[in-house]
């Protein structure tokens, strides 16, 4: 620092004073530190091996800038020192490490992001799959579409842009199922996902994609809203009870099938239709027009139903009761 202010970078930088410029980089004005490491980046290769031994320094903010400073450089001497920083460093150094390493065509450097994606900081993780983006190799596929369903949105959204980057068709599957799963509810990533997909299948098959995304998104709403209606009247016909279309009475099932009924000896006319061992309602029913009549009003027969004139009475097999008053 200067006797009277801050630091000169313009002097330290001509004199090539790495101790001055790396000090300066954790100077408490913000500005200071981004001249400092735009410095530090001029020079260029002479500065690599004092920003390698700055990424040992104890303080956290030495080590950001000098991770920065050495992804900028993009000299190799640096892959290792920076993958071992990731590996040590606080989350905002390694959040910073990660991004130095993409400006590295290095495998060592993917694998190291590919691992940062399920680093246990958001943030790590958020600037891993940027910086897959910018590198754009098909080794980081599979792990991206698992940050598809990472608990944390922005994670999600870095994810869908990085395989938009890429632009592998295995994402576009667990793409269409991350908008199919969010869409509905206006999730702001689910337009990151789309972007990507736009990049991965091109902007006329995206358009196709998004007519029938919105017409299964209308179907369930349409869906959902029918089984509600369907609910509601189950419940009324619930309280309301079958009741006989002549004397108002309620209509209830019978404790046993006319199967078991004949078994005990109880004789009962059928009158055609339906199994014996199915269910029985104590009525009599009209096929024609759904009319119920209890045992006291109407009796199965070849009369005609007193309700529509049509001779098609039945006796109250619940599979045939049902069909008109559903459950």
């Amino acid at each position: 620092m200067g006797i009277f202010g801050p630091p000169n970078i313009e002097k330290l930088k001509a004199a090539k004073n790495f101790k001055g410029l790396i000090g300066a980089l954790k100077n408490k004005d913000y500005h200071i530190q981004e001249k400092a490491i735009e410095a530090l980046v001029d020079i260029g290769k002479p500065a690599v091996e004092p920003l390698i031994w700055a990424l040992k320094d104890k303080d956290y903010e030495i080590q950001h800038g000098a991770a920065e400073a050495l992804g900028r450089i993009g000299d190799e001497r640096a892959v290792e020192p920076l993958i071992k920083a990731f590996k040590d460093g606080m989350s905002l150094v390694r959040s910073k490490a990660v991004f130095a390493l993409s400006k590295f065509r290095d495998t060592r450097a993917v694998e190291t992001i590919i691992k940062a994606l399920k680093d246990r900081y958001s943030d790590v993780q958020i600037n891993a799959a940027y910086a897959l983006a910018a590198l754009k190799d098909t080794m980081a596929v599979e792990p991206l579409i698992e940050n598809l369903k990472d608990r944390d949105s922005e994670v999600r959204k870095a994810a869908a842009h990085a395989l938009g980057e890429i632009g592998d068709s295995r994402a576009v599957e667990s793409l269409i199922e991350a908008v199919k799963a969010n869409e509905a509810k206006s999730v702001y990533w689910v337009y990151g996902a789309k972007d990507a997909l736009t990049k991965i299948i091109g902007r006329k098959a995206m358009t196709s994609l998004n007519k029938a995304l919105k017409a299964v998104s209308s179907l369930k709403k349409a869906l959902k809203k029918k089984d509600r209606e369907v609910k509601r009247e189950v419940q009324e016909m619930k309280k309301k009870g079958i009741r006989c279309s002549k004397c108002g009475k309620i209509i209830g099932q019978l404790a046993t099938s006319i199967a078991e009924d004949i078994r005990r000896g109880g004789g009962v006319i059928i009158g055609g239709g339906g199994s014996l061992d199915t269910p029985m309602y104590q009525c009599t029913i009209c096929e024609s027009c759904g009319s119920v009549f209890c045992d006291i009003c109407q009796r199965p027969s070849p009369d005609p139903c007193p309700k529509c004139g049509k001779s098609n009475l039945k006796p109250g097999f619940a599979d045939l009761v049902q069909k008109y008053y559903k459950f």
